[in-house]
Order: structure tokens, then C-alpha cells, then sequence
């Protein structure tokens, strides 16, 4: 799927999240335990991935990579929810 701003995709970059997608990331990395691991914990940081992910996918356009990149993490999260 690539990579957004510092924290959106495999590993990140540290320091200051570049906006409110990349601060949603950057939560999302801090609790989040592997796309197999089916724990509560995980579950729980999903859903509060997702939660975040919503409104930032009903405000950014589809054509932008920033929306392409949101609507590509809700498809995948929404999953392991």
C-alpha cells in the first residue's frame, strides 16, 4: 500500500505527525499488534483507527493521495475490526 507522512505504512519516521491522517497512523501504530493477531487489544485499536479514518475520508478527495491512502486503510482496517 506505500507509505503517508511519517507514520502511514510500514515502519515510520518519527517526530511530528504532518496532519491528522498521519496522527491517526501514529496512534494506530502505538497500539496496534500485527494484521494476524486477533486479540481484544487489537480489535479495540482497529476501532479507533477506523473511527479516525472516517471523517478524514468524508473530507479529502478521492483524487488526492492522501484520500486514495485513507480509503485504502479503511478498506483494510475495517476488516480486522
Amino acid at each position: 500500500m506505500g507509505n503517508y507522512g511519517k507514520y502511514c505504512g510500514k515502519g515510520n519516521k518519527g517526530g511530528t505527525a504532518i496532519d491528522d491522517l498521519d496522527r491517526a497512523c501514529k496512534a494506530h501504530d502505538a497500539c496496534f499488534l500485527g494484521m494476524f493477531n486477533v486479540s481484544e487489544k487489537n480489535k479495540k485499536c482497529n476501532i479507533a483507527f477506523v473511527s479516525k479514518l472516517l471523517p478524514i475520508v468524508q473530507k479529502t478527495s478521492i483524487t488526492s493521495y492522501k484520500g486514495i491512502y485513507a480509503r485504502g486503510a479503511l478498506k483494510i482496517f475495517s476488516k480486522n475490526t
